[in-house]
């Protein structure tokens, strides 16, 4: 009964860019699927080494789920071309599976781009066990499929079109993007997962661009004890990210944007104190070495955990509404130090 009112603004809605100078405005909602229906991907890697691993239980789909993608993916101007091999397992559990995997990388000796896994239903541990063997153990992309979303024809024209949209981006190709005018800008996201299976420890793991659609990436992780070597980990990290950059474009980034996940309230003294001097002390002694000047660089600690709720205001008498996409409230409610 008694809300805080303030004064936000609505930033415009961003053009999605495709392929062939096509464009996109958002709806009302910032869904942009249905521009796939007519707008070709930005740019596309052609499938053309891929194999399919299918349960006996889910063979009445393969055929049909390839007809889709390859019918749905002309638009798109991505091609995808028949798989090298159906690879059929007796049943749907993971070591089946991961047994699969083995034979086809040992077998093609690893020139294959893609794995489609088949799944009967939606499995965790089969997933986790296909995600695990074909990224780690292979780092080759995987796709996976749950064979029960082929039953309704009506939506499976939508969900291939989501399917092989994925799937060009894992081949290294770039969907859409939208106009981002700073030039040489490397945007890095770190954040740090705390898991009970490994009581006091954490994982952390950064991801930085490296192209100038922002639409490719480089990634790491590591596995955190303390505090003291969430810090160190976090600067190791980044100068891993500055490195590949420098390697895929031939010089270091003349801007960087570094959004800091996982920071709890008590934690901000810390990471400003001790963490983000790390950071600049490496950015510092890098560029220095390349005799390079020092590059413009901003620091975003990002909060996800609010109870916070934001309404609208009308003023035509319809009471308090969702506020619009693209909102930004950065007084009254906001934390300066933030």
């Amino acid at each position: 009964n008694n809300l805080i009112q303030f004064q936000g603004h609505v930033c415009e809605p961003e053009k999605i860019l495709f392929g062939g100078g096509k464009c996109e405005i958002p709806n009302d909602r910032y869904d942009w699927s249905a521009a796939f229906r007519d707008k070709p991907m930005l740019s596309s890697v052609p499938l053309n080494k891929w194999v399919i691993i299918y349960p006996g239980a889910a063979m009445w789909c393969v055929d049909k789920i390839v007809t889709y993608m390859q019918r749905v993916s002309k638009p798109l101007h991505f091609t995808i071309a028949n798989p090298l091999e159906l690879i059929k397992i007796s049943g749907d559990q993971p070591h089946e599976y991961v047994k699969a995997i083995d034979e086809v990388m040992n077998k093609y000796k690893g020139n294959v781009q893609l794995l489609f896994v088949i799944l009967p239903r939606q499995v965790v541990e089969a997933y986790s066990a296909i995600k695990k063997r074909a990224s780690l153990e292979f780092g080759v992309p995987s796709q996976c499929f749950v064979a029960k979303t082929a039953q309704n024809d009506k939506r499976l024209m939508s969900v291939c079109t989501k399917l092989v949209v994925q799937m060009n981006a894992k081949l290294g190709g770039v969907p859409w993007k939208v106009a981002i005018p700073p030039k040489d800008l490397m945007v890095v996201g770190f954040d740090a997962h705390h898991t009970k299976k490994t009581t006091g420890r954490s994982i952390g793991a950064m991801v930085a661009s490296t192209s100038e659609t922002h639409g490719k990436y480089f990634s790491t992780s590591s596995s955190l004890s303390t505090r003291t070597d969430l810090s160190e980990n976090v600067c190791a990290d980044f100068t891993k990210c500055l490195h590949a950059w420098k390697r895929i474009n031939g010089q270091l980034p003349d801007k960087i944007i570094f959004y800091r996940d996982g920071v709890g309230q008590g934690q901000l003294v810390h990471v400003f104190e001790t963490e983000l001097s790390n950071i600049k002390a490496a950015i510092h002694g890098i560029y220095q070495g390349a005799e390079r000047a020092m590059p413009k660089f901003m620091f975003i600690v990002v909060t996800k955990r609010l109870n916070t709720r934001i309404f609208k205001l009308e003023t035509k008498g319809q009471g308090h509404v969702n506020p619009s996409p693209g909102t930004v409230v950065d007084d009254v409610i906001t934390y300066p130090e933030r």
